[in-house]
């Protein structure tokens, strides 16, 4: 569609002035402006709202406020930023088409250090969206994922179960050791952590016993959908002590992030391989 030029603009001025002016060149009671402005909608085939609307900017602009804005030579082009860092937008994402654009932004910022607050949100999604580089774009198999963090400590804290290279020693007989952990999502401590010789609801119920002891009491808790940690036992003591316990959805690990991260960092999976310990070495719950 072509641009508009001077006289068009003009001529679409002029057209949205006849449209208003029976409300601009006579008095209208206050009772019977919203009848004439009905009246106006139907003959000119436009709402309400748009016949207000241009009767406003027209109190404060005159006539030339109702001539449509002019477009610029360069729309939509990346103008404020380099188009290097456009492509590099383009190829992260591509590379993990589920990040986020907040996250996005902080990769940039990161890249390009003197843009660090001058990548507008709208903007970026805007281009991206041009070169086919959102995520629904990229295909319908991606989850959208977002960045959050609760407001303050103990609002929120996730229990997870964990199975590290580790072995104990019972006689004789070598048997995997389970870790339970509870971590706060706002401070990312840990409220909890303990070595378990098998998954129990028990487990979770005493470690949560112990955990609000020392830290007080959660918001809400946030666990999977393992038997052990979404059974009576577990909701029962929630429901009882007013927590709110949320359940991720199947195959949603991304939603315990959190501990899921700490995990992967627990230092003694990355330092050593399988390890033996014995019984009397052994934090059992």
């Amino acid at each position: 569609m072509p641009r508009p030029g001077p006289r068009d603009r003009q001529k679409i001025a002029l057209s949205h002035y006849v449209a208003i002016a029976p409300r601009i060149e006579h008095e209208v009671p206050p009772g019977e402006r919203m009848a004439l402005w009905r009246q106006l909608a139907i003959e000119h085939g436009v709402t309400v709202r748009t016949l207000q609307r241009w009767h406003q900017t027209f109190l404060k602009e005159g006539l030339d406020g109702l001539a449509p804005a002019e477009h610029r030579s360069d729309r939509g082009q990346l103008r404020a930023l380099p188009e290097t860092l456009l492509d590099a937008a383009v190829q992260l994402r591509r590379e993990q088409p589920e990040r986020g654009s907040s996250a996005l932004i902080l990769l940039l910022e990161a890249r390009f250090p003197e843009y660090r607050g001058r990548i507008a949100r709208p903007t970026l999604d805007r281009h991206l969206r041009r070169l086919g580089a959102t995520r629904r774009q990229l295909g319908p198999g991606h989850r959208v994922l977002r960045r959050f963090r609760t407001p303050h400590k103990n609002a929120l804290w996730i229990a997870d179960f964990c199975l590290p290279p580790l072995l104990w020693l019972d006689g004789v007989e070598q048997k995997p050791v389970v870790i339970l952990g509870i971590i706060d999502h706002h401070t990312r401590r840990l409220m909890h952590f303990a070595a378990h010789p098998n998954r129990q609801a028990t487990a979770v119920e005493d470690g949560l016993k112990g955990a609000i002891a020392t830290f007080g009491l959660p918001a809400a808790l946030y666990t999977d959908n393992g038997a052990e940690l979404v059974g009576s036992l577990v909701d029962g003591a929630c429901a009882k002590l007013g927590i709110r316990h949320i359940c991720s959805g199947v195959g949603l690990p991304e939603g315990r992030g959190a501990i899921e991260r700490y995990y992967a960092n627990f230092p003694v999976m990355r330092r050593h391989g399988w390890l033996i310990l014995s019984c009397s070495n052994l934090l059992l719950s």
